[in-house]
């Protein structure tokens, strides 16, 4: 039994989501729900499932319909993502492109510079 009590597991999880939210305050160019929605639509491309505004929307991961069109328009402009044209012609598809990607890996191994070598682990 620990002494402090309380669940360990949950208490290094909140240290880590502590130490991911100081990462992003020291360096106010990355945003974590950009991030985050690039993480998302990335492992659907590659799982090959479609991704499009409203699919984001309805899972509540990442705010309104206002919301998540400023989002993927702020990162259609940075070229880390792009929109095709579905089959049916109706839907546009959301993609990581490969300059998203590299992002996404770099902003990896500044996240693990930060937050030590173990943190590669814990995802």
């Amino acid at each position: 039994m620990r002494p402090t009590g309380g669940d360990p597991s949950a208490a290094a999880a909140a240290r880590t989501l502590d130490e991911l939210h100081r990462f992003y305050a020291a360096h106010p160019a990355e945003s974590l729900q950009d991030d985050a929605l690039l993480c998302y639509v990335l492992e659907h491309n590659r799982q090959r499932t479609p991704v499009n505004s409203t699919h984001l929307v309805r899972c509540r991961l990442f705010g309104t319909l206002p919301t998540v069109t400023e989002r993927i328009g702020r990162l259609l402009d940075k070229g880390l993502i792009r929109q095709v044209i579905d089959v049916d012609r109706r839907v546009r598809l959301i993609e990581v492109t490969p300059l998203g990607i590299s992002l996404l890996e770099k902003r990896s191994r500044l996240i693990e510079a930060a937050l030590g070598p173990d943190f590669a682990g814990k995802t």
